[in-house]
This record gives C-alpha cells, structure tokens and sequence, in this order.
C-alpha cells in the first residue's frame, strides 16, 4: 500500500530526530559533566569526523537512486548498487587507515599535551571506527530511503540512539570522554548488524529479474558520485572545518562555544531535510511537468519551514542554550544566529540540488564547488586570524549568498529546463509565509515575557509551539491538495455537513441489511445475468464506437446493456440505436439531470441522474459501469465477476490503462482504496448493495460523485477487494475545467507545457 507523501516525510523525520537524539545528549553530558574544554575537544574530533565520511555522501545518494529505479531498472539498477555496497567497503577500509594515521592531529591542532593528548588520540581513533562502521552501514539506510521504508529507517534510527544514550550514560562518569566514543561505536555496530539481518529477511537486496550476479558497474557508480564528493568536500572545507580553525586559533574553549551554535542550526536544518527528503524518491521518477509541479511544492514547503523554524530558533537562542548546556555562551548565539541565516538561504538550493542528483543532471556542482571554495576558505581564515571567532560563520554566509544563489541555479535550471520563476517564485512566497510566521511568534514570545515574565523551558515550548502551529495552519491552506480547514469552511458554506449525515445514516442502514441477509451469489457456471451500465450526454458516435463496442465484445455473453442518455441530442439517440445487438436498451431521460452551474462542481456529479435511472432499469446481479469514453478489456466482466464470487466480494475493483494530457499511458489502480487512484470504469459491484447510488449532492462535500460513491460502500460494510488485471482502458477526459495552479507556483514553460485537450460540449460524467 502506497503512502502519502506527509506520512512519508513523518517517518523520515522521526528518523533524524532519533539520530539527533543522542548527539545532543552527548554535548550536553560533555559540557555539564566534563567542563568547556573537554566539550572544545569533543568538537574539534567530530567535526574532523566529518572527513572521514566524504565518500558515504555521493553513495548514498548513488544507492537511494538506484534503490527507487530497481524494480523497473533490472539489471543496470542492480550492478550500479552492487558496485556502490563495494566501494562503501572501500571507504570504511579508508575510514580506519586514515583514524589510525592521524589520531593525535586534534591534540596536536589544540596544543594539548600530556594526559590530554592521549585522550584526544584514543577518541579519534574510535571516533574514526564508529565512522568506518556509519560508513558500511549508510547503504542500509539508503536503500529503504529508495525502497520509501521511511517506517524502518525510523525504527532503526529510534534504536540506535536509544542503545547509545544508555551506554553513554553507564560510562562516561567512570571513563570521559573515551566512555563516549566507545558508547557510539558499539550501538550502532549492534543496530546495524540486527538491521542487515532483518533486510536480508525482507529480500530487500533481491535482484528483481531473477538470480545471478550482475557485472558491479563501478565506473557508472563513482561517475554519479563524484560530483557529490566535490561537492561534499566544499562544504566541509567551508563549514565543518570551522570548528577546527576556530580551536587553533582562540584554543579549545570557544571551539566549543562555534561548536554549540553551529551545531544546533546543523540538527534543524537535518530536521528540515529530512522532511523535504521524502521527496527525493518522486523527483527521480518524475517527468515533465510533474517534476517542475514536485519541486515547486517542495521549495514552497521547505522555504515556509525554513524561514519559520529558523525564525524561532533565533528568537529562543537563550532558552535553547540555557535549557542544552546551562549556559549561554555569547559566540554561540551568535553563531547560532549566523548559521540559521546561512540554512535559510541555502534550503533552495538544496531542493534544487536534490532535483538535479536525481535527474543525474549534478556535474554542475563541479563548477560551483571550485569557485565558493577558495572564497569561502579565504574569507572565513581572514576573518578567524582578524580577530573574530565568529568570522568563519561570516564567511560562509556570504559565500552561499553568490554561489546558492546565482551560480547554481543559473547553471542548473538550464538543465532541467527550468525557469528562474519555477524556482524563484515558490521559494520567495515560502519565505514570505514563513517570515509572517516568524513575526507573529515574535510578538506572541514579546507580549509573554513582559506580561506572563516566563521562564526559559516556558518561553522555548511556546515559541515552538507557536510556530508549529502556525506552520500546520499555513502548510495545510497552501501546500495540501486537500486542505482540512477549506474543506470544512466549504462544507459549511455548501451545506456540506446535512449531507454528510444524510449518507451516514443510509450507510448504517445498509450496513444493518447486509448483516442480516444471507449472501446468495449465482455460481458462475449458472451465468449470472451482468448489466452493462452506461450513461451519456450527447456523444453518440463515441458511445457507440467505443464504450458499446468493447461491451458487446465481451468474453463473458449473459449481459444486458442499458444506456440512459442525460436528455441527449436526436444524433446521439440515433448513433446508440444504429447498434444492432438485442442486449442493448436505450432511455433518454426527458429532463436533463439539476447540476450546479460551476464547471468544477458540475464536473463532481454530471451524470449522476442518467447513472442512477441505469440502476432502477438493472435486472443483473451485478452491475458494471461503463463511462460513455471509455473502453472495457475484452475480459473485464468475466474477470471481474469470477474474483467476486471466489472471494466472496460485493465490490471489486481493477488497473485502468489511463491515457494523459501529453499522449502517454499509464496504470492507475492499486490495492488502496484512495481517492483519485480508481478509474469509474474498472469497478464492478452486485445488487445487494445498489440501494446506495450516486449522491447529486457530492459537490457540497467537495468530492467528486463516484469516490463518494465507492468511500459509502466501504462505509456500509461491503466485502471490497482489489483484481490486479487490467480490466479497462480510460481515454483523457475532456473536460471544461481548468486545472488551478497555487498562487505561489510558477506557470510551466510554453515550450514544455502539457498540449490543451480539444474542447467538449459538456465534462464527462462524473469525475475521478
């Protein structure tokens, strides 16, 4: 069953929330435990950690890629994530080699000597061991990310931190800062090792086509990868090595103070990626238009969390230190404050980033790393060695002003054949939000302090919970397809909330019907009698050329076809009539059937009254409903109706072969129940519970006449079940509908736009 993108991007961010967990739980035992220069050491090795890891980052965004094409790539998919998994091993090798070498340069960069520089050489080299071990396991982690196991990748996630606080907190009273490391290392060797087996388990590592050992294309691999490792040592060099600059140059103390600052606004933006990385997945499959459609919905999202969530880090900067270390060092917040400047600018570019590794379009991040490196190095030495700890945080800001926002995007939208508005334009209105939101919350957090005179954890819950809301309230009216909070003001307006009980109660009676009657079905070899149902509205020639003729065409022959015209034309009644087969009745409705006057609207339920007079004419045990443009497989009724009584089904449904706006064809149907995910010619249901019909009235809940439909029928209790056989081929609609594009997302290029459908008479009849 396939899951929302929201659900996704939950169980992504429960998963760095895990993983957040114990760093900080670490930082704060170190500092309040162990003092300020103990923390200043515990800093400098794990920002000098960060090297050890360069490779992982291209791999596994390698191994997500390949994880996501795998069951349509075959063997290709399969050889680049073999290769990936060997060159992981290599890095881990590397990992250690490098740790054992260099394992007294952090006491040797701090001027430590003595009993300190033996501990600064024993936690960088089981630092160095646990980054060999995160190594060999990151492709773990990438394949479920690809695979879209968000709920296993939290798991995992939730256990080895959990495992490393309890270790942490058994050692480091008796053995310091060494306790730590050894603490990190044995939880996530345990997790990772229980986690391979489990996957093992669930063949996640299977070769979709079949056994045997696909050649590792190790140069297609590190061909992908590299950019991102270029790109991966830029961003070290001109972030993660501050800490270290800032150690050697004011010494070990205001390390830690950049280390505390830095390392917060670092865990939020996780927090924000993590979100957005739920993402990652659809941009690799996406086409067209969808992918600029995917990536303006992101940018528009991660922009408002960017700009919100910073916000209010800025605005608790004291509480959080307080509440973290017990302390509010001044360099650290304004460190703080620099670096969550710096995520805000940078998250869109790291949609636009992510879009581009997944189009396999990312070499420009050759170009853009050579020249913010040696800018970004230059500023932040001058500014450390000019006399300002906070200068390196400078730095980088201002380097990512000229490269995240000019020089990147100005070679990679041309890549993706993207305007400068597709990617502007969401992202400044998602600022936009975001900062309203911010402001809002600055004055909540004002009017508290003066009049309620809160404490730190108080001012800290109430900003957070402020902006959570907020966020949720703006996320929900702009980013959602269905907004909560439109839905119901248009359920009140419309009257929407009446209707809603009218259907609950004739959904409990037909529920109450079906517990009491015996379920009779007639045996398939007794040829239980099947109408055919079909409506339609002055299409007479389509009617009869398609949507009759693939049900005349039926392998399955004991039907009735009954056609009810919504007051059509005299042409459309002559072309039904020219078919000649005596299965076949004809009713043209006197009046046409009372729809609501907006396009939209009427879409939701045009055909609603032909529909339902087709049901009162039905003499079949099962009804099949047949749209007047579309077409049946030849097989449908006889697929459809052997699944039902073998399984003892009041409803089924199958795979559609649905045409799109640009000429393409893809399936729809799957075993969910979801809206929009069912083709209203591909459901077949029986008598028994025909007493529930098509509601004229859908369109006051804002739900288009069919799903409204079918979500009753699960609502009364019937047996439902999903036929995985295509059963129907569902042609574009043409309807007089606009689509209606956000107001913060960028109009598609006219080049590249979807071409117009040819215009109807009159939409369909009842929409999907």
């Amino acid at each position: 069953m396939k899951h929302s993108m929201a659900r996704k991007a939950l169980g992504n961010s429960v998963a760095w929330l895990a993983a957040t967990v114990a760093p900080f739980v670490v930082t704060a035992l170190i500092f309040r435990r162990l003092g300020e220069n103990a923390y200043g050491l515990w800093a400098t090795v794990v920002a000098l950690r960060g090297i050890l890891l360069l490779l992982d980052g291209g791999l596994a965004f390698s191994v997500s890629r390949d994880a996501a094409l795998l069951a349509a790539g075959g063997a290709d998919a399969w050889a680049r994530l073999r290769a990936a998994l060997r060159v992981h091993v290599g890095a881990a090798a590397l990992a250690i080699l490098v740790g054992a070498l260099a394992a007294g340069a952090p006491g040797a960069l701090l001027g430590v000597t003595g009993q300190a520089a033996d501990t600064a050489s024993l936690i960088t080299f089981l630092t160095a061991l646990e980054a060999a071990a995160a190594t060999l396991g990151a492709p773990l982690f990438a394949v479920l990310r690809g695979r879209e196991r968000f709920d296993a990748v939290a798991a995992a996630t939730i256990a080895q931190s959990a495992l490393g606080i309890l270790l942490l907190w058994s050692t480091i009273d008796s053995h310091g800062l060494a306790g730590a490391a050894f603490a990190l290392l044995v939880s996530r060797l345990l997790v990772q090792a229980a986690l391979f087996v489990w996957m093992r388990r669930q063949r996640l590592f299977d070769r979709p086509d079949g056994a045997g050992a696909a050649h590792p294309e190790l140069r297609a691999v590190t061909a992908f990868a590299l950019p991102i490792w270029v790109s991966t040592a830029g961003a070290w060099l001109g972030q993660m090595a501050d800490v270290p600059l800032v150690g050697a140059v004011f010494g070990e103390g205001p390390a830690g103070h950049y280390s505390l600052g830095s390392r917060f606004a670092a865990a939020c933006a996780g927090l924000l990626f993590a979100v957005m990385g739920a993402a990652f997945p659809r941009f690799v499959t996406a086409r067209g238009g969808r992918r600029a459609d995917c990536l303006a919905a992101t940018l528009f999202l991660g922009c408002t969390l960017s700009a919100a969530g910073f916000g209010v880090c800025v605005l608790c900067a004291a509480p959080i230190l307080t509440l973290w270390v017990g302390s509010v060092p001044p360099l650290a917040v304004q460190v703080l404050t620099l670096y969550a400047l710096l995520w805000v600018v940078n998250t869109p570019t790291h949609v636009l980033s992510s879009l581009t590794i997944a189009a396999a379009q990312h070499r420009v991040l050759y170009v853009t790393t050579a020249i913010a490196l040696p800018v970004n190095v230059a500023l932040s030495v001058a500014l450390a060695l000019g006399g300002l700890p906070a200068g390196p945080a400078i730095g980088s800001l201002a380097t990512i002003l000229l490269s995240n926002w000019v020089l990147f995007p100005l070679l990679a939208l041309r890549r993706l054949d993207l305007s400068w508005a597709q990617w502007v334009r969401p992202s400044l209105a998602g600022y936009a939000v975001g900062g309203a939101i911010t402001a809002a919350t600055a004055l909540l957090l004002l009017w508290s302090t003066s009049s309620l005179r809160l404490g730190a954890t108080a001012t800290l819950l109430l900003g957070v919970a402020a902006t959570l809301a907020l966020c949720a309230v703006a996320l929900d009216l702009s980013v959602r397809k269905r907004s909560s909070l439109r839905l119901l003001w248009k359920r009140w307006r419309r009257g929407g909330f009446a209707v809603l009980r009218r259907q609950r109660a004739q959904c409990n009676a037909v529920q109450r019907e079906l517990a009491t009657a015996p379920r009779i079905n007639t045996p398939f070899e007794q040829r239980p009698l099947v109408t055919v149902r079909i409506a339609t509205y002055n299409r007479g020639r389509l009617v009869a050329e398609r949507a009759l003729a693939s049900a005349i065409a039926q392998t399955y022959d004991n039907l009735e076809i009954v056609v009810v015209g919504d007051c059509c034309d005299e042409a459309t009644a002559a072309a039904v009539r020219s078919v000649q087969d005596p299965r076949i009745r004809f009713v043209n409705l006197p009046e046409r059937g009372r729809y609501p006057a907006d396009a939209e609207l009427r879409w939701m339920v045009a055909g609603s009254t032909p529909m339902n007079h087709g049901v009162e004419l039905a003499r079949g045990e099962w009804i099949a409903p047949l749209d007047d443009d579309d077409e049946f497989a030849p097989d449908h009724v006889e697929v459809l109706l052997r699944e039902c009584l073998q399984r003892d089904l009041d409803f089924a449904w199958g795979i559609a072969e649905s045409e799109q706006a640009d000429g393409t064809w893809t399936r729809q149907g799957g075993p969910a129940l979801q809206r929009g995910s069912i083709c209203h010619s591909a459901v077949f249901y029986h008598r028994r519970i025909a007493a529930i019909r098509h509601d004229l009235d859908a369109w006051r809940i804002d739900e288009p006449g069919d799903w409204n439909l079918w979500s009753r029928f699960a609502r009364a209790g019937a047996a439902m079940g999903f036929v995985d056989r295509v059963v129907t081929r569902h042609y574009e609609e043409r309807r007089e509908v606009v689509d209606k594009r956000p107001w913060w997302m960028a109009a598609p290029r006219p080049e590249t736009a979807a071409p117009a459908a040819p215009a109807a008479a009159e939409p369909p009849l009842v929409g999907v």
